[in-house]
């Protein structure tokens, strides 16, 4: 668009706001018969006086046809899109809405961000969404100072001028015909330029982060509870309580078969801590203190039971007359055995349980982990109980896993005290007492 002399700066500014409404580059051309001059101390040029408007020019990008399907799936999958662009914001935002953005969405300008302080600056690094006139070092200072607040960021460029900002990324991504330097720095470079094969990487990427955290969890548990328990037993000057045939069985149905659940039924999503510390945190450390608590619990108090007829019988006085008969050491043994029985009943009900704490079916779990949803976890759950059940129905199984038949009453009182630890533990996440002993919040970082 030619300007004659007639035309005043009112309407070239309204040239020039008019491309930046329909998402065009505006260009405007100006002439002036002084020379040009440069600026030695701040090492850039000067713009000349008396500059007279010669012509505006609306450049316009074309949008790839899956632009705005891509755009949507990467929202599905909770990523956060940020536009940098050295473009004018205002034409930033125009083509973003062609592809569905929030017409809402903030925008700033890099003269802005400029005259921020730093606290200012990394809130409007989370707040805004598009960036316009932005500069190298500003790209590369907006990825950083993300990085610094917990994000994880993924950075897509194609020119020199965003090599820094790739680099200083957590996963850089360059465009097939993007600059060579680009390609070299970058983790991944997009073929064909196309953008569609990324919402299912990342997924997939969430997918896997998701059931490793699970599954990490359910290991720590089980590690350190057991040594906690043979640490405590070890101490009192007792034999380890549980046989190997135990430790597998426990081993297996409490974390083998459950993880192998729980890693193929993983689902991609966001990363509901910010921190995987203050995850494990969350949920290791209250289920590993109880659960080693009840584990003695139970079998110091099964055993003081069994034994207690034993011991009133050597109080009455026919104690010197049976020391040294052989039934005496059977009855001991045999009073043990049902302890250690109780004992594994014990540790693989809560650990059936902490599968459910570890992914809700329904509000009612949700403590340690926010709620799934999804009951196939439950349904694992409930084969795994029904097979060890199954077991002690069993004479010739429960015999080659050396275990001993137990009272209903005694099911009924280990039933009823796995209810109570679950209740317990529950109550311990949600008035997050590990939070208030530690000053800081662990399980603040659920997404909202």
């Amino acid at each position: 668009m030619l300007l004659e002399g007639a035309q005043s700066y009112p309407e070239i500014e309204a040239y020039l706001h008019e491309g930046r409404e329909q998402g065009l580059r505006v260009l405007l051309f100006a002439h002036s018969p002084a020379l040009p001059q440069w600026d030695a101390q701040n090492d850039a040029p000067l713009l000349p006086a008396n500059l007279s408007p010669l012509a505006v020019i609306w450049v316009g990008d074309r949008l790839r046809p899956q632009s705005k399907e891509v755009l949507e799936r990467f929202q599905a999958a909770g990523i956060r899109i940020k536009i940098i662009s050295g473009d004018h914001a205002d034409t930033v935002v125009a083509l973003g809405k062609q592809v569905g953005l929030d017409p809402e969405a903030i925008a700033v300008s890099g003269q802005e961000l400029a005259r921020l302080d730093e606290p200012s600056f990394d809130q409007m690094a989370v707040n805004a969404t598009v960036f316009g006139r932005i500069t190298p070092n500003q790209k590369a200072q907006l990825v950083s100072r993300l990085r610094a607040q917990g994000h994880q960021v993924a950075m897509i460029g194609d020119g020199v001028n965003d090599v820094l900002s790739l680099k200083q990324a957590n996963v850089g991504i360059a465009m097939e015909s993007g600059s060579a330097i680009t390609r070299n720095v970058a983790d991944i470079v997009l073929l064909k330029d196309s953008f569609a094969a990324l919402p299912e990487a990342f997924r997939e990427g969430q997918r896997i982060y998701n059931g490793i955290q699970d599954v990490t969890k359910l290991f720590l548990v089980r590690v350190l509870s057991f040594s906690l328990l043979s640490l405590v037993t070890v101490m009192a000057g007792r034999a380890f309580p549980l046989l190997i045939k135990h430790n597998t069985l426990l081993t297996l149905w409490g974390v083998g078969l459950p993880t192998l659940a729980v890693a193929f039924w993983a689902v991609p999503g966001p990363r509901p801590y910010r921190s995987l510390i203050r995850s494990l945190l969350h949920f290791v450390v209250p289920a590993t203190l109880s659960l080693a608590l009840l584990a003695i619990f139970v079998y110091l108090g099964v055993l003081a039971r069994e034994l207690t007829p034993l011991m009133a019988l050597f109080q009455s006085g026919f104690g010197s007359a049976l020391l040294n008969r052989q039934e005496v050491i059977g009855d001991i043994q045999h009073s043990i055995a049902i302890a250690r029985t109780a004992l594994v009943t014990t540790l693989l009900l809560a650990s059936l349980c902490l599968v459910l704490f570890l992914k809700p079916p329904h509000p009612v779990w949700v403590g340690g982990a926010p709620l799934v949803g999804n009951w196939r976890y439950v349904g694992v759950v409930v084969a795994l109980l029904a097979l060890f059940i199954g077991m002690n129905v069993s004479p010739r199984l429960r015999s080659l896993m050396e275990l001993e038949p137990m009272s209903w009453q005694l099911w009924a009182g280990t039933v009823l005290i796995v209810i109570l630890w679950v209740l317990m533990l529950r109550t311990f996440w949600r008035y997050r007492l590990l939070d208030r002993f530690l000053g800081v919040s662990l399980d603040g970082c659920y997404p909202t």
